[in-house]
């Protein structure tokens, strides 16, 4: 058990230190991108984001899900040419569909980019998109297979020299040709994404044969029809979940500049306020992120390894662990942006307004992670149906949310941020309840959120006294860094004296 955590706490350690480092790079990227291309035109590249999440929803995230998984029981057991047969199989599974959408998208171009993207500026960046889509479903695959079999450095590394070659290729092409049209400009920042997709895909697959390529690598192997049911009752479930999912979430970006317009804005000033809250104000909010993703990568195998070995005290403790560090990470993070994110959206991105929604989005995005990590938690000890359905009357309510209210004047985008904190919160609560009901788990109030809470309040009170008291006029960077060290011993002092355990801080038990 001690050498499990110590490699759950290792690879979650890796990986966020690495997603930290890319998160950091593709916030550098995003700034200058904005600052490349305008708003609007922004606003135009955000409205191809959708293609993408819902074609890798439908091509790649149930076969993701399958390889980590069974590479996760095949390689606990020692069956590598089994996790060989499961890789090969997933790989033609998707050059199947692939195929099969790219036709879709070649044929009905016009159509995709005219009706239901509403603007026809996206037609170049949609056809230069298949590239992309089909190097990232295949960097998948490869990856999971790493992070089911307990290899992170391989995928964790390519993963932050992809975000460099990207910020290089986009900003590279756009200084060549630029200036040039808004749909050209949107297709070159395309055409950067698929040539760093290239190199990651191409990186992966080659350390992929050092490590366990070969079907020889030991193990008997399972019979093909066993091993296409397994492959199946995983990836359908979580590939339906995913690909509902995304078109709700691609309904929900399509609709708000349109209901926006419909509220009486101007179909300019619409899409930037698109473009600024979806490329802007929330990459902010979701740079706590990096944290997120390890650990949900490093969780789900091994509370899939836990379940098969009937080991459910031990996937308890870990849920519980994971909610509470989640919430130990969110709150500092949403205090620190609510003193500073209109501060750092000015510098940053040179435009005001990114970071005004930001203390109204902070209930939605603390429930998003929650949301998030419960949902991984379900997945991991195979809970795919009630995840599935929780997840989609999450997204439901949110489109509700969008199509009512944004449409009001005088609520505009108000609409969206009441309903992410609607409807991520009753999407944590329900995957809570289905995890208390399935696995026993108990709800621990004073650690997940009582006693955080209490931190995050005296951090809020320390830095709005520190920023009032610091005498440094003129030199307000520096006055905000000390005012931010000072919450933040504040958070982890009070943490402390309410007994709540904090990473990487031992406090030494007291004897008798």
């Amino acid at each position: 058990m001690k050498q499990n955590r110590d490699s759950l706490t290792r690879n979650a350690l890796i990986l966020t230190g690495t997603s930290v480092a890319s998160q950091a790079v593709a916030f550098v990227y995003r700034i200058f991108l904005s600052r490349a291309i305008g708003a609007e035109n922004m606003g135009l590249f955000q409205l191809l984001m959708p293609v993408y999440s819902a074609a890798m929803a439908v091509l790649s995230v149930g076969l993701t899900a399958s390889v980590s998984r069974l590479s996760a029981e095949y390689h606990a057991v020692g069956n590598g040419r089994a996790i060989y047969q499961v890789l090969r199989q997933c790989r033609l599974f998707f050059f199947l569909m692939f195929s099969v959408f790219a036709a879709v998208v070649i044929l009905l171009n016009d159509p995709i980019s005219v009706t239901l993207l509403g603007d026809a500026r996206t037609q170049m960046g949609l056809l230069i998109l298949l590239p992309c889509i089909f190097f990232t479903g295949i960097e998948n695959l490869y990856k999971y297979y790493f992070y089911g079999t307990g290899r992170i450095r391989p995928p964790a590394l390519t993963e932050l020299a992809e975000q460099v070659i990207r910020t290089a290729a986009v900003l590279t092409l756009l200084a060549v040709f630029c200036p040039c049209s808004d749909e050209t400009m949107v297709g070159l920042v395309v055409a950067g994404m698929a040539i760093c997709e290239v190199f990651s895909a191409s990186t992966l697959a080659v350390l992929y044969r050092r490590y366990g390529g070969s079907p020889g690598r030991g193990g008997r192997g399972m019979p093909a029809e066993t091993l296409r049911k397994n492959i199946g009752d995983i990836a359908l479930p979580v590939g339906a979940t995913s690909v509902l999912g995304s078109i709700m979430t691609s309904a929900n970006a399509v609709l708000i500049p349109r209901r926006l317009i419909l509220s009486g804005m101007p179909a300019e000033k619409a899409m930037e306020s698109f473009g600024i809250l979806f490329g802007m104000t929330i990459p902010m909010m979701m740079l706590p992120g990096a944290f997120f993703g390890a650990l949900s990568l490093t969780l789900m195998p091994k509370l899939a390894e836990g379940r098969a070995l009937g080991k459910t005290d031990e996937i308890r403790q870990r849920i519980s662990k994971a909610i509470a560090a989640t919430v130990l990470l969110i709150l500092p993070s949403l205090v620190f942006l609510l003193f500073f994110g209109e501060d750092l959206g000015s510098a940053l991105f040179h435009e005001a307004s990114a970071g005004t929604a930001l203390p109204a989005m902070a209930p939605g995005v603390f429930f998003v992670f929650l949301q998030g990590i419960t949902g991984c938690c379900l997945n991991g000890i195979g809970i795919h149906r009630p995840t599935a359905v929780i997840s989609i009357l999450s997204d439901v309510v949110q489109l509700g949310f969008t199509w009512y209210f944004t449409a009001i004047p005088g609520v505009g985008m108000s609409g969206f941020i009441a309903g992410l904190a609607v409807s991520s919160a009753l999407g944590f609560f329900l995957n809570l309840i289905c995890l208390t009901k399935v696995i026993g788990l108990r709800m621990e109030l004073r650690r997940w959120f009582l006693a955080p809470g209490a931190a995050a309040a005296g951090m809020f009170l320390s830095l709005r006294f520190l920023l009032g008291a610091l005498p440094f006029p003129g030199a307000e960077l520096f006055r905000g860094a000390a005012a931010t060290a000072g919450g933040g011993a504040a958070y982890l002092m009070i943490l402390l004296l309410l007994g709540v355990p904090v990473p990487f801080i031992r406090v030494p038990r007291r004897k008798g």
